[in-house]
């Protein structure tokens, strides 16, 4: 094992319990002195040292709950989506949500994804995962999406300095999102009945596949792949919406993911990567309706940063036009 060039030494009430809260959420014990109350963990690429408060420690004031105001620890993780779930779980009470937020570092905006939670002792930890770049040359925006923790400054920097004239828009590592094939008309009616109530045939949707999907102008339609099963098991499809009115926007038509698979982050997947596509083509907004019956909808679209502006009812008119050829 090799030493980090810093690594926090962290002062605790009981390194019993904080041991143990450590362990469970994937920390490694690299060695330990019970005797002393002391332990050094490791956690991918960061390392922490823990020992239990006692009269002859580097004291520099009264230690009380909480530990450590003033400060939070930013730990890079490589799934942050696995490590957020686990946390809830195991029903840990999470001091901040899994959010994304922007930061601007040297003229390029870094977007990270983040939640915060507190140890046994009252120190915040902020588990982090840089989530992709964005950069500017002249009107241009330009974007990098990758598992950024595995990805250092200087590479960061060759990354921009390589690509400074393209207009470029590179996908990240997730594979198992893709265009809609017509292949995958089975399983989006299969979503679409379980899932959205919707019973349709699978005829019908495989010439929508056919119509919709050659009209890349106007609509974009994703689906997610189940990586075991290679069974589509979710997909979101959205309409450029243009009025008099408003800027060019994209109007999410369906959003829909298998229930045995949900709780997976597949659907905020699927809308990550409708918004990537919408920066690319500099779409100023995501619109969608949803039912308002459906407040676990609604919970997590507002969690991932869409807001309710307006309450509509839906008014439809249904045609049964008569082929004039077949009247007579």
């Amino acid at each position: 094992m090799e030493f980090n060039s810093l690594i926090p030494e962290l002062s605790v009430f009981d390194i019993v319990q904080t041991r143990n809260f450590y362990e469970e959420l994937g920390f490694k014990i690299e060695y330990e002195r019970p005797e002393e109350k002391f332990v050094f963990m490791s956690f991918q690429d960061s390392q922490f040292m823990f020992e239990q408060i006692h009269d002859d420690g580097w004291n520099t004031g009264e230690l009380i709950y909480p530990l450590g105001r003033g400060i939070n620890f930013s730990i890079s993780v490589d799934d942050i989506e696995k490590l957020y779930e686990l946390v809830k779980s195991k029903q840990l009470e999470i001091y901040r949500e899994l959010i994304r937020s922007v930061y601007r570092v040297n003229g390029i905006e870094e977007i990270q994804m983040e939640f915060l939670i507190q140890d046994p002792n009252g120190y915040l930890l902020r588990f982090t995962n840089w989530w992709l770049l964005i950069w500017r040359v002249g009107k241009l925006r330009l974007v990098a999406l990758k598992q950024l923790n595995k990805m250092t400054r200087n590479e960061k920097c060759d990354i921009i300095e390589r690509t400074r004239n393209w207009q470029i828009w590179i996908y990240g590592d997730d594979e198992k999102i893709r265009n809609i094939k017509k292949e995958d008309a089975k399983s989006i009616r299969e979503i679409c009945d379980v899932s959205l109530g919707y019973i349709v045939s699978t005829k019908l949707v495989e010439k929508q596949i056919a119509k919709l999907s050659n009209d890349k102008n106007h609509h974009l339609i994703y689906v997610y792949e189940d990586e075991d099963s290679h069974k589509v098991v979710g997909f979101i499809h959205a309409e450029i919406y243009e009025s008099l009115y408003s800027d060019c926007g994209l109007n999410i038509l369906g959003l829909a993911v298998l229930p045995e698979f949900q709780g997976r982050c597949i659907g905020k997947k699927l809308i990550n990567h409708l918004e990537m596509d919408s920066q690319q083509k500099l779409i100023k907004f995501i619109r969608l309706n949803s039912a308002v019956s459906r407040t676990g909808a609604h919970k997590f679209y507002e969690k991932i940063g869409y807001v309710c502006d307006k309450t509509q009812k839906r008014f439809i008119k249904i045609f049964e036009w008569v082929n004039p050829s077949l009247s007579h």
